[in-house]
């Protein structure tokens, strides 16, 4: 579980009383990270779409924060989902678990509004310098690990920036 501490830090970059957010959580894992996130969007009426590895976790999501989700699919051809884009993606994932982390990479870029935010949630022994370059491959900018915000996770935040191109 993350401290609720870092969690409330983490969730202050999004701002308050501002029309339309709109937040899309991908996770591998229930965590209480959902619930929160899910408080502060019924709370400013800002769009969540939380999808998830399985049926399962659906479920369990449902049971323990009453909250509907999705599975996802990696092997969509695009991640599109009624022509949405998305200010703050969060990425609760075992990222060595994806077969293709270029390409999943590549296909969440154009889900993000220009300017918008994607913010992994990572095992602290994770490797964040191998997932910098392929970010910065990717055209993703101003990639910065967000420090002390949780014991045994880190936080990596990656932006994508108007006017530049996917490769």
């Amino acid at each position: 579980m993350l401290e609720i501490e870092g969690i409330e830090k983490l969730l202050s970059i999004i701002p308050k009383d501002f029309p339309s957010i709109e937040i899309m959580h991908i996770s591998d894992k229930i965590t209480n990270i959902s619930k929160d996130i899910n408080e502060l969007c019924q709370a400013s009426q800002y769009g969540y779409d939380i999808e998830v590895t399985s049926q399962k976790l659906c479920s369990e999501l449902k049971e323990i924060y009453n909250i509907d989700a999705r599975v996802f699919d990696f092997d969509k051809h695009r991640y599109n989902r009624h022509a949405k884009l998305y200010d703050f993606v969060f990425i609760t994932l075992n990222l060595d678990d994806i077969k293709d982390l270029d390409n999943f990479l590549k296909k969440l870029y154009p889900i993000i509004k220009n300017s918008g935010k994607v913010l992994f949630i990572l095992d602290y022994n994770y490797n964040i310098y191998s997932l910098e370059e392929i970010l910065t491959d990717k055209n993703y900018v101003a990639i910065n690990e967000i420090e002390a915000l949780f014991k045994k996770s880190r936080v990596l935040s990656a932006q994508k920036m108007h006017g530049w191109g996917n490769k």
